[in-house]
């Protein structure tokens, strides 16, 4: 009779561990920490999702420097391998000191762990490929909402329901997604048209580099084609206070690299006037360009020779 028993409840153990890792929904609540570079920074953050099948929408809501961020997020998650993934997010950089600080644009991705202890979402937000230089991981653990955790009963009807959908998109007609050329865009045909006006050579210690772009003056709705070395590296950016961050690479091979400002429009003020600001390692360079329907801003990067070792005899 106890063999029985114990049998029992480990199978009904294994039913309300099996149903909570079929769906993450509810509201999940930890503590995000970034480390770089010897400075450290946490994150007071808030999850609260939904679940339709393996699609996730909701919200990832945090505390950073005294104030409040939300944010609206979709994703997925894939019950077999207990993986949650949110879509591109934009999350206050961890040295800003300002509340209007520089974002940085981060993916997540979670694994949901069960215990007899409970569940936890265990991860991490990354930074995308512009931002991978400077924007650390935020590793995160979080809790779920007590409250918000459903019955065991409740588990298995979401199992249920799940496994019925996942039958029925197994039945369907695999879709067939069409091939799409993608046409030069306005900026790249006339950039080559317009005159370059150089605006000044800046001397660099590194390769790697991050760029901002800011609004110089008033806010009036001027926007901006970014170029480097003549590609198109970000297109109708509409210049802020805040700004806009982008990570590059110098090449070597060239003497000189550009970055090149392209006018979409003149917003109410013409010209389009912006600052460039360029971090280099621990350096920080700033320079103003200006463009207009006719000319683009240059500002010439070169990186600095190696001192050239010397003996002693």
């Amino acid at each position: 009779m106890k063999s029985l028993l114990s049998l029992l409840g480990m199978a009904m153990l294994l039913i309300g561990s099996t149903a909570s890792a079929q769906t993450v929904a509810g509201k999940w609540y930890g503590v995000g920490n970034a480390s770089f570079d010897g400075m450290n920074n946490n994150y007071l953050v808030e999850l609260t999702l939904e679940q339709k099948g393996s699609s996730i929408t909701g919200e990832f809501n945090y505390y950073f420097k005294n104030s409040y961020f939300p944010n609206k997020i979709s994703g997925s998650y894939d019950s077999k391998s207990r993986r949650l993934y949110i879509k591109t997010t934009p999350v206050t950089y961890f040295r800003s000191s300002a509340v209007n600080g520089v974002e940085c644009a981060m993916n997540g991705e979670f694994t949901l762990l069960v215990s007899k202890a409970g569940a936890s979402l265990k991860g991490k937000f990354s930074s995308t490929s512009f931002y991978a230089l400077t924007c650390p991981d935020i590793i995160m653990n979080l809790n779920p909402d007590k409250e918000d955790e459903p019955e065991e009963e409740e588990m298995i009807e979401q199992e249920r329901t799940i496994e019925k959908k996942e039958e029925k998109k197994l039945d369907a007609p695999i879709p067939v997604t069409p091939i799409v050329f993608k046409e030069q865009t306005i900026a790249e045909k006339q950039f080559p048209q317009r005159e370059n006006v150089d605006m000044g050579v800046i001397e660099l210690d590194s390769s790697n580099i991050t760029i901002q772009i800011v609004d110089n003056g008033e806010i009036d709705r001027d926007s901006v084609s970014l170029f480097f070395n003549t590609r198109l590296l970000a297109e109708k950016l509409e210049l802020t206070k805040r700004g806009l961050v982008y990570n590059v690479t110098l090449d070597d091979k060239r003497p000189m690299n550009e970055v090149s400002m392209f006018a979409e429009n003149l917003g109410f003020i013409p010209p389009n006037t912006a600052v460039l600001i360029i971090y280099d390692g621990r350096k920080k360079h700033e320079v103003s360009l200006t463009s207009t329907l006719q000319t683009n801003g240059t500002i010439r990067l070169r990186k600095k020779a190696a001192p050239v070792a010397t003996t002693t005899q």
